[in-house]
Parts: structure tokens; sequence; C-alpha cells
């Protein structure tokens, strides 16, 4: 077991959002968490990356627990690597500064080169545009260059918040398409997701978060057949 949370709440300023969340990933997994907008995806995702601390509950990840570490420890001592929502690139700089800062815990410029060649392996439309203004890309290029920059960092665990938010259709998938390889590759994944049958389709496992509860979960066929998410959030 990977990550692992025990009976989590969290919120803000006194507003509760997340309620006794307790979920697992198992190392080379990827897993779905879903729900619709508003239900505590991208707040969980935060509270493991230690942004925000639970106001109770344990986080533990590769048997450490990890709910009592900052952010910058959470990112370069274990390896997590949190893939935010609305990407949150830096728009005047070039792609390849963008990829660059996601290897600002590795030391050896050879060992940060030979990361950069890797990512491009999975994006090569970034080693196109590498000298290119982030922020004159699309929407799809950009969350392309946003997972390569959390890839730069060679996560155990790499969590996606939305990646399909503001990106076309084809573009989604071949996003999707990409993300399967990488865990193919060894990587983990977490990845929260509106995109409900895309997200299910792809997920070894998967939860279903509704109202900062978890009220669900399965392999993600199963889930993507039930009827609770047919009719909850498929509209079946």
């Amino acid at each position: 077991m990977l990550l692992q949370l025990k009976n989590v709440y969290a919120g803000y300023k006194g507003t509760q959002v997340l309620e006794d969340i307790s979920l697992h990933v198992n190392e080379g997994e990827f897993v779905s968490i879903i729900g619709s907008n508003g239900a505590g995806k991208s707040t969980l995702l935060r509270v493991i990356s230690g942004i925000l601390k639970p106001s109770s509950g344990e986080i533990f990840f590769d048997a450490k627990r990890i709910d009592n570490k900052n952010p910058a420890d959470i990112v370069g001592k274990f390896g997590i690597a949190h893939v935010p929502e609305a990407r949150l690139l830096f728009p005047y700089m070039t792609v390849y500064q963008n990829l660059m800062l996601g290897a600002y815990t590795i030391k050896e410029k050879k060992e940060s080169e030979k990361r950069l060649q890797y990512v491009f392996e999975f994006f090569p439309k970034l080693a196109e545009r590498r000298k290119q203004i982030a922020g004159t890309m699309s929407g799809g290029e950009q969350q392309m260059c946003a997972i390569g920059r959390g890839m730069m960092l060679s996560p155990k665990l790499l969590m996606l918040d939305e990646p399909s938010l503001g990106v076309q259709p084809n573009i989604v998938m071949k996003i999707y398409e990409t993300l399967k390889k990488i865990n193919a590759d060894g990587t983990t994944i977490l990845l929260v997701e509106q995109d409900i049958s895309n997200s299910l389709k792809m997920a070894h496992r998967a939860y279903v978060i509704q109202t900062g509860k978890i009220i669900a979960e399965g392999k993600g066929s199963d889930l993507l057949g039930s009827d609770l998410v047919r009719k909850a959030y498929l509209g079946l």
C-alpha cells in the first residue's frame, strides 16, 4: 500500500469539506476519484500534498505518516507530485523553464536533463515547443506541460486535478492515453475528474465522493456499470 488515508476530516475556516475519508492507493495502481463539482475532490488532493492540513485523521505514504509534514518535504522527500487544477503554469516563461522548475529538487544537471528527455518521450509536442512562451500555447498543450512538470520530479505518486478542464475532447483523449502509458511505465497515478466515463474506463479502481464523503468504491469498470454512478453522474 503506497498511500493510505484514515478517517480524514478537513475544511476551510470552520466549513467542513471532507468527512471521515478513508481510502488507499497501491503501488503501480491507477486510481480515479470522481464526483460532481464541489464534492471535495480538489480539497482531498490539497490535503494529501500538505497544502491544507486535516483537522483530524491520518495520512500515510510508503508506511510513513505525512499529514504532519510540510508541502516541500511531501514533494521533495516523499515524491508526491501534484498537478493542480487550471495548470498554474508560469505563463511568461518558456515551456523548458516551466518543466525545469519541476526538477528543482534534482541537483545534478545531467539527471534533470535525463528527466527532461523522459518527459519528451511521452509528450513530443513539448520538445517541439520547448522555447515557446507557455502562456501562448493551447489549453491542451499547457496541460501537457503541467503534467510534464510534475513528471520531472520522477514521482512515486502523480496526482492530477481535472486534467480535462478547458481542453478540447480530442486532446483530452490523447492526454488520457499518455497517462495510461505513464502508469504502465511504473508511475502510480491518482486522478481527480468530473469526466466520469473516461476516468472510470482508465482506472484500476475508483472512489465516488459526494458532499465530502466516500459513498462508493470498486473497480472502475464495475462503477461505470453501477446504477448509482449512471443515474447520479452520467444521467442515464
